[in-house]
């Protein structure tokens, strides 16, 4: 990330010098076609505008955040709430937006160039991500605490059938007091696709990575088709890992790693929207170090502009998972090696005796599991 000081000096909200202590960040677009930052730090530049300043911006031409405030000054980027405003709180930062889209009306709008539109998004995303990543180390905050993914995965039916868990988990979603989606992993049925859209799911994966090439793409197309119904997003994985969800070996010769150009097709033609590519990630529990093609990820997200997802994420190295998550991952399965905890610590449990009730070892493992994920979740967010 590229960080520049261009303090907006001369602006009425720069010269009244309020403090305030950083409780969180929030993103904005500026909501016209206009790419270069430059043009609003000129613009806003002034002492006679006193509509709005924000912290920083990020060019859409090539990612330079424009730090245009001190982070711990009193910005002037949104409205109030119930809480008060965001104002008093927060780090305000605008992405610029590719000069190609027309906005019709309200946040509708429309594209005459795709392929650039995407390349600016993906730039302003990615340099957002590592500010973000070292303001929450500056000022201490919690980038777990903004929004949760749950997931029920279709191998999991005989221990926690969906018919059971899913409407659980739905409400809990509902109920929550930050942001989750309720994900289904690992389907390979899609009829039992379709059960979980109608419970209330908002994310599916459909995985067709052991079907022929074609018969996969005409599964996941029928699976995109049958999520939009519903207003759900899609994941999907072509190539292979070196072993299945739930350990279970998957091709004796190892990993069938995804090829960058076959990807590229998958996503264009699927409609997919976001992709699980095979780079040297084993679900289960790793019999020796993991070596990780992570060159292959970064082709990959940028052939496909698409989020990429680590599966068999847990038992990666912390050094690992940093330069992953910088080629293009941006969602890591993360499930063995958290149940491992949860396992030792009802063994230590049980090396110590007098235990009595089943419940108090299943409190032991959920704490063990919270703290080994919440440890995971600091590096995923770079802290």
């Amino acid at each position: 990330m590229k960080l520049v000081e261009a303090f907006l000096t001369r602006n009425p909200c720069f010269r009244a010098g309020k403090k305030i202590k950083v409780k969180g960040i929030m993103l904005h677009s500026v909501g016209c076609p206009q790419p270069r930052a430059s043009v609003f730090i000129n613009g806003w530049n002034r002492e006679d505008y006193d509509k709005a300043c924000v912290h920083a911006f990020i060019d859409g031409n090539d990612g330079t955040v424009y730090q245009t405030l001190p982070w711990n000054h009193r910005g002037w980027h949104c409205a109030s709430g119930k809480n008060g405003s965001g104002n008093n709180t927060h780090i305000g930062v605008e992405m610029c937006e590719p000069a190609c889209i027309k906005y019709t009306g309200g946040s509708t709008f429309t594209c005459s160039d795709l392929a650039t539109a995407k390349a600016v998004a993906r730039r302003t995303y990615e340099a957002a991500v590592e500010l973000f990543a070292m303001l929450c180390k500056e000022y201490d905050l919690n980038p777990t605490a903004d929004g949760v993914i749950i997931s029920h995965a279709e191998l999991h039916e005989p221990v926690a059938p969906l018919s059971v868990i899913g409407p659980v988990m739905v409400q809990a979603a509902k109920a929550s007091k930050v942001p989750v989606c309720v994900h289904l992993d690992h389907c390979e049925t899609l009829s039992y696709m379709e059960e979980a859209l109608k419970m209330g799911f908002t994310g599916v994966m459909y995985d067709g990575s052991v079907l022929p090439y074609e018969e996969n793409v005409k599964n996941t197309c029928t699976a995109v088709a049958m999520a939009k119904q519903y207003g759900a997003s899609v994941e999907a994985e072509i190539g292979q890992l070196a072993a299945r969800e739930g350990g279970e070996e998957e091709n004796a010769a190892g990993p069938v790693y995804t090829d960058p150009e076959l990807a590229q097709t998958f996503c264009k033609d699927t409609g997919i929207d976001a992709l699980a590519p095979s780079f040297g990630t084993a679900h289960g529990i790793y019999k020796s170090k993991p070596v990780l093609d992570l060159e292959r990820v970064k082709v990959i997200a940028e052939k496909t502009g698409l989020p990429l997802v680590m599966h068999g994420g847990s038992g990666v190295s912390d050094e690992d998972y940093r330069i992953a998550i910088q080629k293009g991952i941006r969602k890591v399965n993360y499930y063995s090696y958290m149940s491992k905890a949860g396992v030792n610590a009802v063994k230590a449990m049980l090396a110590q005796g007098d235990v009595t009730f089943y419940h108090d070892l299943a409190l032991a493992a959920q704490k063990a599991m919270e703290a080994d994920v919440e440890k995971a979740m600091r590096v995923f967010a770079g802290m």
